[in-house]
């Protein structure tokens, strides 16, 4: 802004001569151009010139556009052609989307995100200008985002002064910042001149030396320090005249510079192919011929322990020596003393140097060329030199690791593994940490001292390495082959344990509306059980399979393998039958054969348990559980056709199986124990022994017995007939109710004496009488009120499909045909009305409206029929529509299903089929006017037959209530059933058929047709 001040005054005197007061001369403000730059700033600037001027808001607008500059005019006419402004805060926002900071780019993040690169003043500047637009954050974390951004050093002596403020922030961080600009800068290369010595002072910039600040270290009284530059040429010319590099004396091996210095080394960029720099403190050792060949590193030199060394335990011809692998050695070297005492014999050599860590060289005392050392069971043959070294006894080199050809040396876990011979050998190193002897002087002292807490007795002893698994290979493989096998062996390890989760994991869909499928296991020969048990046993232990509660059930097999082993399959081909198929290409083996043209080698891949080594997703692996031949119960079940009662027995038990809860009582206790003393106690059949011989004795017979096994026992003979007539198969229900009923009457003891009275011929009532231990009352089994029997007598005549969840009354006349029991309408009327299902399927029935006009009465069964269809009912394997004929007289009915486009000519199929075929053809038929109906073809079918169409009046379906009524007791018991699924209609219509036909019904002649109950009563 351009600020300008002018008098605001007029004369001091006016025209009446007096003074005027004195009046403040104003500042006069220039509004600020635009030319799209800095909109944040300019809005700004000219809200406070509104705010100074007081500028109403319909003249801000005006005001702003003339003062708009460059690319931002054509931009505003643009704007105001297609929509003009109606407010200054309309073009503001306006501004700020054109020509603001993106949107997307946040200034909360940007300033969280925000460090220091240049000087504190620029990261100052940034900062301020990020936090001016952001809100909502305190000037506490404004203070700790700034300080997190500084640099590591300014940002350190920051939050040691604890600043309260940011303004005291900043003030710290530019002081600090001209504490580390002060610090002298690196040497370059720019500093030097060729064959010249420059003074480190003369390096000083000039900024440093105008500071006024004190400074912060004392110089020290010290000569100056120059930096002394040599190129290669130099450095060879005292490397041939024997001149130190640092001073101007003799070099010698016990040489030391007079004034130790510190110089930097910096070597010329010349032609020269390698640059060999050598550091001051290193010595120079003249060596004769060949020693440049040997060198003793200084781990080797004082036997310590460091990276790239192993310890062993050895011996030499019986003695124990201490062993060094050193990999920073060149070759072997053995104590002169251990030969000597040992008497080995040792070849002079000439003159060998070695150079050691220290700078020195020694010169070797002789050589063994074949010296045999027995490590941890491993006899080793490998030349040593002879040198006095006071570390280790016997020290391994680069040169033994060379002849041992590939091996895998871990440091991390001291061990060494390479192969010699047929075999891979591994060398196990010693620990670092191990215990010291102690003197016996300074045991006895600790002890007056009390300074022992706990004092144990260890004993030595050897222990033999251990063997890794897969280290034999065959003798005629290469050892490079066996290294390759043996450093990836995990991938030829048994998978122990479910494999890991990968990108895409192995999952079974099955198809829409599969439900679990159930196979019972296959029958093995005794051989296999055995290797089926140890095989389960050891997948459990591994992780690989887990004990399953699925509704899913396979059979396994074992499928011989051509190396005599077994593989374990599972038999899943019932599971693939409802599973959706992926159709993906197969090649042809003609053209793959076709792509191995130039190819050199081939190789196949063979997967360990490679199906053990796809996981199979989390949802999907209860679809893949198998039964074995042991099951449920152990082996009990095998014994079942020869223990009397055994499902009774293993009733209790077998019920904790169901979805329920596990829940262990008394009863299932009493079961368990009965069911162990029927397995043990006789009669029982012996188990075989497969380990002896079998007999089988045989006859010609064609129809009888053909074969008999005999075993040892005293009393097991053959039957004096083999061939006699022989029944396949008997089996006869026997009903738990029965023996349930005799206990409840001997506790009921109104019963009872009941029971004994008529056991005497006196009974109350001529009506009672006993059979079989059990009570009657007019042919009827009574039932004491109070016993759990009434409750599932109840259930069973209510909600099963004999049932039907029929109403008070049809239920009340099942169960009184064949029970009896002191209150039995007031039960079966609360268990009606309180039964769920029942409310939740069945509509409220009403009487109906006005009087109707009734059809003529038949005069016989199957004269006068009714017909009706029921539509728009779930798919339900293939079929949505029930067609429904009943007759008239008798109440009897008959249903069938038939699909959606059904025709007259089908409809008349199914009606000569299942109608005719039974009853005849009738005389009338009742029915709407469905399209079949109404066809030429039916029409004219029992034109022929004699049989007159009787059809309703157009949406009146009350002239036809017989079938109406049908129809609704029909749809009642399938929702009943059906609630849960739908689509299961069709399987359920021959129960609803005999439910319906069984049924008690109000009219008299209802068992016209045929009374079926009594079969149902006797049969129950």
């Amino acid at each position: 802004m351009v600020l300008k001040q002018h008098s605001s005054t007029e004369s001091a005197s006016s025209n009446n001569g007096h003074n005027q007061p004195f009046q403040v001369r104003s500042v006069k403000l220039d509004f600020p151009r635009f030319d799209g730059s800095e909109v944040l700033q300019w809005i700004f600037k000219a809200e406070q010139f509104f705010s100074y001027y007081r500028t109403p808001d319909d003249q801000r607008l005006l005001i702003a556009s003339i003062h708009l500059d460059k690319d931002v005019v054509p931009w505003y006419q643009m704007m105001i052609r297609e929509h003009p402004f109606h407010s200054w805060i309309a073009f503001t926002r306006a501004l700020e989307m054109e020509f603001g900071p993106s949107p997307y780019e946040g200034p909360r993040s940007q300033l969280f995100k925000l460090t220091q690169t240049n000087s504190v003043q620029a990261y100052y500047v940034q900062f301020t200008a990020l936090a001016n637009r952001v809100q909502g954050v305190t000037q506490e974390a404004l203070l700790d985002c700034f300080v997190g951004g500084l640099k590591p050093d300014i940002r350190r002596d920051v939050i040691a002064q604890s600043p309260p403020s940011l303004l005291r922030t900043v003030s710290l961080a530019k002081l600090y910042e001209e504490k580390y600009t002060i610090k002298p800068k690196p040497f370059s290369s720019s500093f030097f001149q060729k064959n010249q010595t420059t003074n480190t002072n003369q390096t000083t910039p000039q900024s440093l030396k105008s500071t006024s600040l004190p400074p912060l270290l004392p110089s020290p009284d010290s000569k100056p320090t120059y930096v002394k530059k040599l190129t290669s040429a130099e450095m060879q010319l005292r490397r041939d005249k024997g001149i130190c590099f640092t001073c101007d004396d003799k070099f010698s091996p016990n040489h030391r510079c007079p004034n130790k210095q510190y110089f930097v080394l910096q070597w010329e960029e010349d032609d020269e192919p390698e640059l060999q720099p050598e550091p001051p403190d290193v010595i120079e050792a003249v060596m004769g011929t060949g020693s440049q060949d040997h060198h003793l590193s200084y781990n080797a030199l004082n036997g310590s322990s460091g990276l790239g060394t192993m310890k062993f335990q050895g011996s030499i011809n019986g003695v124990r020596v201490q062993i060094l692998l050193d990999s920073g050695s060149s070759d072997n070297f053995l104590q002169p003393r251990i030969a000597q005492c040992l008497k080995i014999p040792v070849e002079p050599i000439p003159n060998l140097q070695v150079l050691v860590g220290n700078g020195n060289s020694l010169v070797a005392e002789g050589l063994i060329r074949d010296l045999g050392v027995r490590i941890q069971g491993h006899t080793l043959k490998l030349p040593v030199y002879l040198l006095p070294v006071s570390g280790a006894d016997l020290v391994l080199g680069a040169a033994w690791l060379a002849t041992i050809g590939p091996h895998i040396s871990n440091y991390s876990t001291l061990t060494l593994k390479f192969y010699l011979g047929n075999q891979f050998i591994t060398l196990y190193g010693q620990k670092p940490s191990l215990p010291q002897p102690a003197q016996f002087n300074h045991m006895r002292r600790m002890q007056h001292t009390h300074a022992i807490a706990e004092l144990f007795t260890l004993q030595f002893s050897h222990i033999d390495a251990p063997n890794d698994q897969l280290l034999y290979f065959p003798a005629d493989m290469e050892p490079e082959l066996a290294m390759l096998l043996y450093t990836y062996r995990t991938v030829f390890d048994v998978p122990s344990g479910l494999p890991p989760s990968r990108s895409q994991n192995h999952s079974i869909p099955l198809v829409e509306g599969a439900g679990p499928i159930k196979v019972r296991p296959y029958r093995y020969p005794h051989s296999r059980k055995d290797q089926i048990e140890v095989m389960i046993t050891d997948m459990l232990k591994e992780g690989i399979i887990v004990p399953s509660t699925s509704p899913f059930s396979s059979p396994i097999i074992l499928v011989k393998k051509k190396d005599g082993t077994w593989r374990f399959c599972t038999d899943y081909r019932a599971l693939n039958a409802i599973t959706v198929k992926d159709s993906f290409p197969i090649p042809t083996v003609d053209e793959l054969i076709d792509e191995l043209y130039g190819a050199t080698y081939f190789s196949k891949l063979d997967l360990r348990s490679g199906y053990h080594q796809i996981l199979v997703n989390e949802e999907d692996r209860h679809k893949t559980a198998f039964r074995t031949h042991q099951g449920f119960l152990g082996l009990t079940g095998y014994y079942r056709k020869f223990i009397k009662g055994y499902a009774s027995i293993a009733a209790p038990l077998s019920n904790l199986l169901k979805k329920e809860s596990f829940h262990w009582t008394e009863q299932t206790t009493a079961a368990f124990e009965n069911l162990k003393a029927a397995v043990t106690k006789a009669p029982v059949l012996a188990l075989p022994d497969f380990s002896k011989l079998f007999t089988l004795e045989t006859d010609a017979s064609g129809i009888g017995i053909g074969a008999v096994l005999n075993k040892p026992g005293k009393e097991n003979l053959a039957a004096d007939c083999l061939s006699r007539s022989f029944f396949m198969a008997w089996s006869e229900p026997k009903l738990q109710i029965v023996h349930v009923l005799k206990e409840a009457l001997q506790a009921d003891l109104q019963l009872q004496s009941i029971k004994e009275l008529c056991l005497q011929n006196k009974a109350p009532d001529p009506h009672y009488s006993v059979h079989d231990q059990l009570l009657y009352w007019k042919g009827r089994l009574v039932i004491p009120n109070s016993h759990n029997l009434v409750k599932q007598i109840l259930y069973e005549f209510h909600t099963s499909l004999l049932g039907g969840h029929a109403g008070m009354a049809r239920t009340l006349a099942r169960i009184s045909a064949q029970f009896y029991w002191s209150g039995m309408q007031k039960d079966v009327k609360e268990f009606v009305q309180q039964c769920l299902v029942c409310q939740q399927a069945k509509s409220a029935t009403t009487l109906p409206a006005g009087l109707l006009q009734p059809l003529p009465i038949p005069m016989q069964i199957w004269e006068d029929l009714a017909m009706d269809f029921i539509t728009g009912l779930p798919l339900s394997h293939g079929f949505t529509v029930i067609l429904v004929v009943i007759d008239r007289l008798s109440k009897y009915a008959h249903f069938f299903t038939m699909k959606t486009d059904y025709t007259s000519k089908q409809v008349a199929e199914i009606f000569v089929k299942n109608v005719v075929k039974l009853h005849g053809f009738p005389k009338t038929i009742v029915s709407d006017r469905d399209k079949v109906f109404t066809s030429q073809f039916w029409q004219h079918l029992f034109k022929l037959s004699g049989t007159t169409i009787n059809l309703t009046t157009a949406y009146h379906p009350q002239s036809d209530g017989q079938s109406e009524a049908l129809n609704k007791c029909l749809e009642m018991y399938l929702r009943c059933f059906t609630h849960d699924s739908p689509k299961d209609w069709a399987q359920l219509l021959p129960w609803a058929e005999f439910w319906y036909n069984t049924a008690c019904h109000a009219e008299s002649p209802f068992r016209a047709g045929g009374d079926n109950t009594k079969s149902i009563n006797k049969k129950f």
